[in-house]
């Protein structure tokens, strides 16, 4: 009876894991967000920009810092504001102003803007204070292009109703060979692992309920 009481509490656990399948950007408990439609978890901004780019890249191995994780690409980054943003801003594409990729989306009087959620989710690499109309909180991630190269995404959440909440990826190229002759601060390096599959982690708790009936009747008999 309490074998079973503890497989049902296992899938009911298993039930908390966010599906793949499903739209949006949901937020963690370890310093990380997920993106469910492509299946990634993203680390935070603010968490890895207190080691440069040159650093966090050479220490993703077995035993390092930021083990299990991996640099995101171009295509990893244009997809996650494609999940993330799109529909909730006036998203334009191409080279605009500087930007390959951007969403611009105002603020309202009370509840900011309608992506303030999804920053809320990211978390943010500094405070920028100004004058009102232009403190924010600003968020410079680095990722790797498929030349091998660094691009920039930017994510600027303003507070006020004058300026919008904006988020787009750079065009300017930028060279590697700054972040890695220097311990240049204040840029995340945008990391992604995999997240595992909801019917692998079932299949894990009904393989780890088996292997607890089989303990226990083991200890049942080593005892009559």
């Amino acid at each position: 009876m309490k074998n079973l009481i503890l497989l049902v509490i296992l899938l009911n656990v298993s039930l908390f894991i966010p599906p793949i399948a499903n739209a949006g950007i949901i937020d963690t408990d370890s310093e990380s967000f997920i993106d469910t439609q492509s299946g990634l978890e993203w680390m935070d901004f603010g968490i890895n920009n207190i080691d440069s780019y040159n650093f966090v890249s050479s220490n993703l191995g077995s035993g390092q810092k930021y083990n299990g994780w991996r640099v995101a690409s171009s295509e990893d980054v244009t997809n996650l504001l494609i999940n993330a943003f799109f529909g909730f801003g006036n998203t334009e594409t191409g080279n605009v102003g500087g930007w390959d990729i951007v969403t611009h989306a105002y603020n309202n009087n009370s509840t900011g803007s309608n992506i303030e959620h999804i920053f809320d989710f990211m978390g943010f690499n500094r405070a920028v204070f100004s004058s009102n109309l232009f403190s924010h909180n600003l968020s410079r991630g680095l990722f790797e292009t498929s030349s091998g190269g660094l691009r920039e995404l930017i994510l600027a959440d303003y507070p006020n109703t004058l300026n919008a909440d904006i988020v787009g990826i750079s065009t300017i190229p930028i060279s590697k060979l700054h972040f890695k002759s220097s311990d240049y601060l204040g840029f995340s390096t945008m990391l992604i692992k995999k997240v595992p599959e909801p019917s692998t982690v079932i299949l894990f708790m009904i393989t780890l309920f088996f292997l607890l009936i089989k303990k226990n009747r083991s200890f049942i008999y080593k005892y009559e």
